[in-house]
This record gives structure tokens, sequence and C-alpha cells, in this order.
């Protein structure tokens, strides 16, 4: 029989994501709560322009941020976490992702290449999309190009194709109402039908 103190943990109630296996106290929380050493959820208070970033805080001190996250889309972007528990935006601008308590860029923009020295530089290619290493060689190209050898984006062969092969004459995915036949993209009848 489960004793009356093993019911006081709920999960996904007072921002508890997981309860211990007796219930009596809760061993996760959602994002923007802390785990205090009792066992209970606390929300995240993180003072500054950029507190409300905080996605995990100390459960005891809970204007303590441990990390940092504003969503674009699904990705994490821009933030860290400073040692003083506070969220700062990462210190280049261009910078995507970055470490927690020094702002050291891991992950420049689109259209940016980070460097050996950590900061990100725009990609001397207008359809590249990271040129990691050396801004004028891209390793990944937008939508309906790919980088060649020399690392240069060049458009794909077939005009209806949005994912191409490194040589672009092999088409790997088509636009809508287009399907791939041997690399080439031809009209789908399926598609077209009502």
């Amino acid at each position: 029989m489960v004793g009356a103190s093993a019911a006081k943990c709920k999960a996904n109630a007072a921002g508890c994501g997981k309860c211990s296996r007796d219930g009596s106290r809760c061993v996760s929380c959602w994002d923007t709560y802390g785990l205090t050493s009792s066992g209970k959820c606390v929300e995240c208070k993180v003072r500054g322009e950029m507190g409300w970033t905080c996605t995990k805080c100390k459960g005891n001190d809970p204007s303590f941020c441990l990390k940092c996250e504003d969503y674009e889309g699904y990705q994490p972007t821009g933030v860290f976490a400073t040692k003083g528990g506070r969220c700062k935006s990462c210190l280049d601008k261009s910078c995507n992702r970055c470490a927690a308590i020094t702002g050291t860029c891991q992950e420049c923009n689109r259209g940016f290449g980070l460097l050996a020295s950590k900061a990100c530089k725009a990609c001397a290619d207008d359809n590249c999309i990271t040129c990691d290493g050396n801004v004028r060689r891209c390793t990944l190209c937008y939508s309906g190009h790919a980088p060649d050898k020399n690392g240069k984006c060049i458009p794909c062969t077939d005009k209806h194709c949005d994912v191409c092969s490194k040589t672009a004459g092999k088409c790997e995915y088509c636009t809508v109402g287009y399907k791939q036949v041997r690399g080439r993209c031809v009209v789908d009848s399926k598609a077209a039908a009502p």
C-alpha cells in the first residue's frame, strides 16, 4: 500500500516533468523551472533584459540561470548563460549558438561561416548557407543549388530540383508537383490529380 506521503508529486503539474518512482518528489522540471533540493519545481525569475530566455535555473535560487535559449523556429539562437547566472546575447551578433559562461560562438547564422578565431564572417557566395573555416568555400547551399568541388554554389541542372548532388547534375529532391526518377525531376501525375 502506498503511504500518504507518496501521493505528493503530480507529473505535468506545477512545472514537474517527472516524479520519483514512489511519487514523493519531482525529479525533473519543465523548461523555465528549476528543481529544488526538496524535489519541487520553482519558476525561473532571472533579472535583466534577456532574463525571459532562461530555460533552466537553480531550484534553490530561481534568479540564477543555468541555461538560456531564445527560439527562432525550432532552433535556439544567440543567447548564453553567464558565470553570474544571467542571460546575455552572444558576443558576435552573427552567432546563432554560443558557449555558456564565455559566449564564444559555436555556430553562426545562415550565410555566415565560423572561422578558427571563433568569429562569424559572411560567406562570399550569396547562395551559401554555411562556409565554416573558409568564407570562400561553401559546404551547404540554398535550395536549387549545390556546392561544386571548389565550394562555389552552382544551380542544379534541373530547374525543378530543390536539392541536388555536389555535381549539380543529379537531383535528390524535386519541387512540389514533381517526382524524382533516376536523378531527374518529372511531373508527378498523381500530385496534379484532384
